[in-house]
């Protein structure tokens, strides 16, 4: 009688076992399909983020070209009216050319490192021109006039 008793008891257990193996199952079932879709969503966010750095740096180099056609069109002025405008010194060319591009990389929303690497320039020399013209508004009247 009592090996019935044990035997039932030894069936019961196993029988309990199995429904908790089973249930593990299920629960880990339901983790690994949720890490499944977690990983889609993150090879989608992964593919979107480099999307938008590609377009990011379409937009900064459209930007650019139109700051060379701002450029072109300072350099097609004639010599007299560029003279009036902004002297003798054959330099100022150069120079607006590069204080016009540096605020205008800087109105997008680009840091001064990120300038200074896209223009091929010293750090400290965007920091000045940038502290140099922050207050200054000829420049900026000048790039809307010529737009």
């Amino acid at each position: 009688m009592l090996s019935i008793i044990l035997n039932i008891c030894g069936l019961f257990l196993i029988v309990f076992s199995i429904y908790m193996i089973n249930k593990d199952l299920k629960r880990e079932n339901t983790t690994i399909e949720e890490l499944i879709s977690i990983e889609g969503r993150i090879k989608d966010y992964y593919g979107l983020i480099e999307n938008t750095i590609e377009d990011f740096g379409e937009f900064i180099d459209l930007t650019l070209n139109k700051i060379n056609n701002i450029d072109n069109k300072v350099n097609k002025k004639s010599e007299s009216s560029y003279i009036e405008e902004f002297g003798d010194n054959t330099n100022n060319e150069n120079d607006n050319s590069l204080y016009i591009k540096i605020i205008e990389l800087k109105r997008i929303g680009l840091t001064k490192e990120e300038i200074a690497k896209k223009l091929n320039k010293g750090v400290r020399e965007v920091d000045i021109i940038l502290k140099m013209y922050s207050n200054n508004k000829k420049i900026d009247n000048n790039i809307k006039n010529i737009d």
